[in-house]
């Protein structure tokens, strides 16, 4: 049987997002030649030669005075830029053969209905998120654009694929076969890379004292993630603590700022962090954290990086969200915490403190229904499903 290609498409730098890396490297270890049109964005992605499959950024690229700009000027070069990508991405799947047309999120959906108009190839919408539900965040209007282009956009879809149940029973509507891919841990990479003295040595070139348990975040620093609510927790805490915050974002300067406001002690901030770091920087640490304030996408989520602490033994304290809460209930692998409530957050993590046997236990669980069910080899069985169906 001959090999089928796959043409994927991804309206940002491919740098990589963790997502469409795992996607692609599977696809390709079971014999699909892959693949990806990405924008060349701000020309910072990363330049690597991957073996599964191959990448082209597309131009143009922003200028490099961009980030200098005034806010107006920006949205105006950005817009622009984008209409360009868009037609050279159009140009450019119009030009490739192959067989099977992906698109990643609602923002490639256009230009994947406009390459099938011209190839006529089976076209997979992969809907990372419900768009629609970001776009509400913003405003009500741009939700009901959301939905009305997801509906128009989603008439030439053969098959979607998504992240979990919640935005499956929001995407029926289209009738279009949907098949689960979650944003699930892969085992293979974590387990290769975690390793005690590798972790020991992070902490040793911070120095930080591995003398309390400590608390760790991983991940985009926003506002929305709530971590200042958990910096303010510090002083309701019956028990000492390290707080450890992984991650690059718009809001880090100002969570350093809360963080010496309100005098708290042993609170790093450390910034980017190279990927390959992160199972250290958890094997590391006693508890993992996500504190996605509450939103109208946000009920939805289902993050990663809590699949990725369940998988070096960490048990979760995680907001009162649908999908992570049904994890940690089904797991029984961690608490369930009020984002947005200091207090909460500070009894949750001393009853983590005081109790060393039932973290560890929780974390045991953690790694057991990882393996069992949330890890990517299992989902990764859907997502060729989805293939085979088409």
């Amino acid at each position: 049987m001959p090999q089928k290609s796959i043409l994927m498409l991804l309206l940002k730098d491919f740098n990589p997002d963790p997502r469409v890396l795992k996607e692609a490297k599977s696809l390709g270890k079971r014999g699909y030649a892959v693949t990806i049109h990405a924008w060349k964005y701000k020309g910072n992605y990363a330049k690597e030669d991957y073996k599964e499959f191959s990448v082209k950024h597309l131009g143009p690229q922003l200028p490099d005075i961009y980030d200098k700009m005034p806010k107006l000027l920006q949205l105006f070069f950005l817009s622009l830029y984008i209409f360009f990508y868009t037609c050279n991405a159009i140009a450019q799947g119009i030009k490739k053969k192959f067989d099977i047309l992906h698109a990643h999120d609602l923002n490639t959906l256009h230009i994947a209905a406009m390459i099938k108009i011209f190839k006529w190839k089976p076209l997979i919408y992969d809907s990372h998120e419900h768009y629609p539900s970001v776009l509400r965040d913003s405003s009500k209007l741009l939700y009901y654009f959301g939905i009305i282009a997801e509906r128009i956009l989603t008439l030439p879809v053969t098959a979607i694929v998504t992240t979990n149940d919640a935005i499956a029973e929001q995407l029926q509507k289209y009738k279009k076969p949907i098949f689960i891919v979650s944003n699930c841990i892969d085992l293979a990479w974590f387990d290769a890379l975690a390793n005690k003295n590798k972790a020991k040595q992070l902490l040793e070139k911070y120095n930080i004292k591995k003398d309390k348990p400590i608390i760790l975040y991983e991940g985009i620093v926003k506002k929305i993630r709530g971590l200042q609510y958990l910096i303010e927790a510090k002083k309701y805490m019956k028990t000492d603590c390290i707080i450890l915050i992984v991650g690059e974002g718009p809001y880090i300067e100002e969570l350093k700022q809360i963080a010496k406001q309100s005098n708290a002690d042993d609170v790093y901030i450390l910034g980017h962090v190279p990927y390959d770091d992160i199972p250290n920087y958890i094997l590391a640490s006693d508890i993992g954290v996500n504190l996605l304030l509450p939103s109208f996408n946000n009920k939805f989520g289902n993050p990663n990086k809590i699949f990725e602490y369940l998988a070096g033994n960490v048990p979760l304290l995680v907001s009162n969200l649908p999908e992570m809460e049904k994890v940690v209930k089904e797991g029984n692998c961690g608490f369930v915490v009020d984002p947005s409530n200091p207090k909460d957050i500070a009894e949750k993590i001393d009853n983590f403190i005081k109790n060393s046997e039932l973290t560890k236990s929780m974390g045991r669980n953690g790694r057991k229904i990882v393996e069992e069910k949330y890890n990517w080899e299992k989902q990764v069985d859907n997502l060729t499903k989805a293939y085979k169906s088409i």
